[in-house]
């Protein structure tokens, strides 16, 4: 019997592949998920990484018909890209926003509703008028009773 024994162990390391979204912090505005319509305003991206060297980032917008309305890049470490742009009676703008570290493309997108100028409020009394010309109009077989009952 031995009184030294050698163990040999195999270590085997897994390849994790980096995650390029450590370390990385953004932010988009406006911050609103709603913007009024024939309304200017400055979309936004800041960008700052403490883990990676970030080497471009950017966005593109786009409206309702999926048109490009306005970009900015930079092949800056971070820092800050922007557009300014009046959203006129458009009914969304889309904006897709991305960063490139080490060959890596990494992005997202950021939607914002238009609404008119004068707000839901607006919209929502418009729809009512509107429900009520159409009740009294007889449009749905219904008598003017019918459509006062109904209102």
């Amino acid at each position: 019997s031995q009184a030294v024994y050698t163990v040999i162990l195999d270590s085997k390391t897994s390849d994790v592949p980096p995650d390029f979204t450590k370390g990385i912090s953004s932010t988009i505005t406006p911050t609103n998920s709603t913007l009024t319509n024939d309304t200017t305003y400055t979309f936004q991206y800041v960008l700052d990484s403490s883990n990676h060297t970030i080497s471009s980032f950017g966005f593109v917008l786009f409206n309702s018909t999926d048109d490009s309305v306005g970009s900015d890049s930079d092949t800056t470490d971070g820092g800050t890209v922007s557009v300014v742009k009046d959203v006129g009676n458009d009914s969304r703008i889309v904006m897709r926003y991305y960063y490139v570290i080490e060959s890596n493309y990494t992005n997202s997108t950021r939607t914002w509703s238009i609404l008119g100028s004068g707000g839901i409020e607006t919209n929502l009394d418009n729809f009512f008028v509107d429900f009520k010309a159409y009740l009294l109009s007889g449009i749905f077989g219904l008598t003017e009773f019918g459509a006062v009952v109904l209102i």
